[in-house]
């Protein structure tokens, strides 16, 4: 368990932010839309989704590396 606790955080940040991103982004899109402002106001879900998607790339590379030192010491 201690092992994996690093996977274990990263993977709850990201599912939360991808949740974050999914859950406001069509309401944005609806506002930005209704009131035709400009398309920087996306910045801030897009920067969301790219964390979300940084941090699954990061679980990734930390389960293989986790992987590779299980096998080493065993």
């Amino acid at each position: 368990m201690g092992n994996y606790l690093w996977v274990y955080i990263i993977g709850a940040v990201a599912f939360v932010t991808l949740l974050i991103f999914l859950i406001t982004f069509p309401k944005d899109h609806s506002y930005i839309k209704k009131l035709k402002k400009s398309k920087t106001n996306y910045l801030l879900n897009f920067s969301l989704l790219i964390f979300s998607l940084a941090d699954i790339g990061l679980i990734i590379y930390l389960f293989m590396l986790l992987k590779d030192q299980v096998e080493v010491f065993s």
